[in-house]
């Protein structure tokens, strides 16, 4: 048994605290909120956030713990190679490794630096005037160092940009954000993991978001395989491999997110984590590798198990989606309880009835998640056709 520091508590990462526990490792979980539903399963914990890298380090070391880790969001990856590398403990990168992996201004550089394709961008401050700004219209601001969707704007003149610049600023402690040309795309998403050097790509899926002109990029599900595999996927691949040598990723998870377009694919953003559409259940179902299992051993820096027995996990056997919920502003007045839906494979509701529900501005607002599983692309429409008619949800309206 050993002691694991969890960094997040939330959705995206109950399953990992629950893995944990069931494995009989004692877990610390760190987070910034008092009732988050990992907290209500564990029994020790802290109040403290995980981008707090003194404050985290002063409980790791008064805990002594054997590792830390953290799923399913991106800042957090930072605060764990902090004090891995100050505490002498294993970690998959090192502490400037992760700072280039969650803060966007380095992550370009490099991007730059190697050839790989990115939508063209500069770095603004608060007062930036307009006859200062180059990128053409419409355009995207973003926090360098956010997540979640949080601070993410499409402006389509100036005066809209003036409009929400200190709305993005928000979510940041740097002085500069970046302010992107918007590139029309399809997104997706390649889930992997590097052990040794090798580099194993697990999952190719389309990363489907709503249409919104203002609050891009939220994501509402996620479609297994990508329907650009047929076309693109040696190219995917390659460049997957690409960029992990380009960042020396020797270990452990990778998430990149790219941009499929009129001039071809672009890298949007990458991550060294697990991602956060519970890639944790349904890449498993797909290709048969505990993704869970193998972030824990190998954060102990056990590698008695080999998870990873495939040298190709695109061969497609499984159909999947992954609905991520969100619901319209109001009071939640009735709603189908997933177990009643015939089609789901798995998922969690995560309000209920009386519960009210704020505007949809980022991925905080998420309302729960489900999973369906066919057998060919054909099933899976049925099966995502059936869960809309099955899913209902009466709201109340003001």
């Amino acid at each position: 048994m050993a002691k694991v520091m969890m960094l997040g508590a939330g959705e995206c990462q109950i399953n990992l605290i629950n893995k944990l526990i069931d494995r009989k490792h004692e877990v610390i979980v760190c987070d910034y909120y008092e009732n988050s539903p990992g907290k209500k399963i564990n029994e020790k914990n802290y109040l403290v956030s995980t981008f707090d890298l003194e404050k985290n380090l002063d409980i790791a070391i008064n805990e002594a713990v054997d590792c830390l880790i953290t799923a399913g969001t991106d800042q957090p990856v930072k605060t764990v190679s902090y004090i891995s590398e100050k505490m002498g403990i294993r970690s998959f990168l090192s502490y400037d490794q992760s700072l280039d992996l969650t803060n966007k201004k380095r992550m370009k550089r490099i991007f730059m630096e190697n050839k790989i394709a990115y939508v063209d961008y500069q770095l603004i401050e608060r007062d930036i005037e307009e006859k200062d700004i180059f990128i053409q219209y419409p355009a995207v601001l973003k926090p360098v160092d956010s997540q979640g969707q949080r601070g993410i704007y499409k402006v389509k003149d100036f005066k809209e940009l003036k409009k929400y610049i200190l709305s993005a600023f928000q979510f940041t402690n740097e002085k500069e954000i970046l302010l992107e040309s918007y590139y029309p795309n399809d997104e997706i998403t390649v889930s992997g993991w590097v052990e040794n050097g090798k580099i194993y790509v697990l999952s190719i899926s389309d990363r489907e978001t709503f249409p919104d002109d203002i609050n891009i990029g939220i994501c509402k599900g996620h479609r297994y395989p990508s329907i650009h595999c047929a076309q693109y996927q040696k190219e995917i691949v390659a460049l997957t491999n690409k960029i992990v040598k380009s960042f020396k990723i020797e270990e452990g998870p990778i998430y990149f997110q790219m941009l499929i377009g009129d001039e071809g694919i672009k890298v949007n953003e990458i991550a060294a984590r697990l991602g956060g559409a519970y890639e944790d259940e349904y890449i498993p179902i797909a290709t048969g590798v505990s993704l869970l299992d193998l972030l824990i051993d190998r954060s102990l820096n056990d590698y008695t198990v080999n998870y990873l027995k495939n040298e190709n996990y695109l061969e497609i056997n499984q159909y999947i989606y992954v609905f991520l919920l969100f619901l319209k502003k109001g009071i939640i007045k009735s709603m189908t309880p997933l177990a009643d839906i015939s089609v789901i494979h798995s998922g969690k509701l995560f309000v209920k009835v009386d519960d009210v529900i704020g505007d949809r501005i980022n991925a905080t607002q998420r309302i729960g998640y489900a999973i369906v599983v066919a057998g060919s692309e054909e099933e899976l429409e049925m099966k995502i056709k059936i869960f809309w008619e099955e899913f209902k949800v009466e709201m109340e309206t003001k």
